[in-house]
């Protein structure tokens, strides 16, 4: 299987040396003919993706005035489309500006993009033209104003490495956020904030995750505590602010921290 934009050789296996060489092919569930293939007159032929995938080849030789055909090879090829992100977020968190697509941020949300299938290998995500240390993984969560896009590859062709479109992301300074049912928000807090080392919790619904981000949407540290309340080692974080995310059955909270 050929991937896009690659190239494959076929090369006659056997040590006699013929007068002449001409390659051959003819595409797949075709009834045509083969067709001689201009210039592959040597022993070996290098064919290309965009047009040999999905044919028939083969090598015609004379010897002595002798016609011989060698076996036919099947060439085929894999054929991706384009690459693409998708975004998840709370709507009453983000919304978007008409006038240009632009992605509005309410202050302390964030924004989950991901990076289609089959582009799940190879991945690098990028802010501002910047590639983003350690964002190497399918899911970037994304917390502050930027321009964000992401380029990767297929699996079967690590290679074949393709950039999607970027994707504007802005503060929303005028944040309007809908009023909350008060018996389904969760009452989650942590201190203390700043923190040095460590962060107790406390919630009224059991928090089942705890992924604490930095301002460029990297997940550094996420914890499954199945907890009322708990501790949190942060002595791996280096000094600077955060985003916490808690997540429980009534949904998600996310807060500011800082670490120093």
């Amino acid at each position: 299987m050929l991937c896009p934009e690659s190239f494959g050789t076929a090369t006659i296996t056997n040590t006699q040396v013929y007068d002449t060489y001409q390659w051959q092919f003819k595409f797949f569930m075709s009834d045509d003919p083969f067709q001689d293939i201009d210039g592959a007159d040597e022993s070996s032929f290098t064919y290309d993706h965009f047009n040999f995938s999905a044919t028939h080849m083969r090598v015609k030789v004379t010897l002595g005035g002798q016609t011989y055909f060698s076996n036919e090879i099947f060439v085929d090829g894999w054929a991706f489309g384009s690459i693409f992100t998708m975004l998840s977020f709370n709507e009453d968190e983000v919304s978007t500006d008409p006038n240009d697509g632009t992605l509005l941020l309410c202050n302390g949300a964030t924004i989950q993009f991901t990076v289609g299938m089959p582009y799940v290998t190879n991945v690098q995500w990028y802010k501002n033209g910047v590639a983003i240390n350690g964002a190497n993984s399918p899911t970037l969560i994304v917390g502050s104003a930027g321009t964000y896009h992401v380029s990767g590859s297929p699996q079967e062709c690590p290679d074949f490495v393709r950039t999607a479109l970027p994707t504007t992301v802005a503060d929303n300074p005028n944040c309007d956020l809908a009023v909350s049912d008060p018996s389904t928000e969760t009452t989650f807090s942590f201190s203390p904030n700043p923190a040095k080392s460590n962060i107790r919790f406390n919630s009224d619904a059991t928090v089942n995750a705890i992924d604490i981000i930095d301002v460029n949407g990297k997940k550094l540290i996420s914890e499954r505590p199945s907890a009322l309340q708990g501790n949190l080692d942060l002595s791996s974080l280096p000094t600077g602010i955060y985003f916490l995310k808690s997540t429980s059955a009534k949904g998600s909270k996310t807060m500011k921290l800082v670490k120093e």
